[in-house]
């Protein structure tokens, strides 16, 4: 399957430039918008709006506040006075080490991060998981790996990077909330 860079969403200043079609890469977008908020900040809808007019290109911060809103990176007063990030328990959607780059994965990803799950499937002997993998890394960055009754907001994938050479060495795969909602 060949899919489509998220670069490509881009403009030149890191604007995203169109809303795809495709459920998929709107999430990725939003994902992507979500870090231009701050947890515990209070925002006005004024405030989440020029936020995602700096994020964006294309005009239409309603649709994507809706959005944000929906899939619950957004929540909001019912009156629409107050807007905050949520999943405050959540880790950084990037954070980087001496060594390492550590940020959300994408599809361009996926190559290199099934490569680096292939090398490491000696581990198997070690434990009770015998391989039989349902799931791609494509499936994990897009649907996630849910626990039973889990939200797919609630999990992410981060590629792990050598900082010097940009190469993919690692993966995280994270869920906050399960078995118990503080429980990462």
């Amino acid at each position: 399957m060949v899919t489509k860079s998220f670069e490509q969403f881009l403009d030149q200043q890191e604007k995203v430039k169109v809303w795809p079609s495709r459920r998929s890469r709107q999430e990725l977008i939003l994902r992507y918008l979500s870090a231009h908020f701050e947890f515990e900040r209070a925002y006005t809808e004024k405030d989440v709006n020029t936020i995602l007019l700096t994020g964006h290109s294309f005009g239409d911060p309603a649709i994507l506040r809706r959005e944000l809103i929906s899939l619950g990176y957004l929540n909001r007063r019912t009156d629409g006075s107050r807007y905050w990030k949520t999943n405050q328990n959540r880790i950084p959607f990037s954070w980087e080490t001496g060594r390492l780059l550590v940020d959300l994965a994408t599809a361009n990803d996926v190559e290199d991060l099934e490569n680096v799950y292939e090398s490491c499937r000696y581990y198997e002997s070690w434990t009770d998981d015998q391989g039989d993998r349902c799931l791609t890394m494509l499936d994990f960055v897009y649907n996630a790996n849910l626990p039973p009754g889990g939200n797919k907001e609630l999990a992410t994938l981060h590629s792990i990077r050598l900082k010097a050479t940009g190469e993919i060495v690692g993966y995280l795969n994270c869920y906050h909330g399960y078995p118990e909602k503080n429980i990462f």
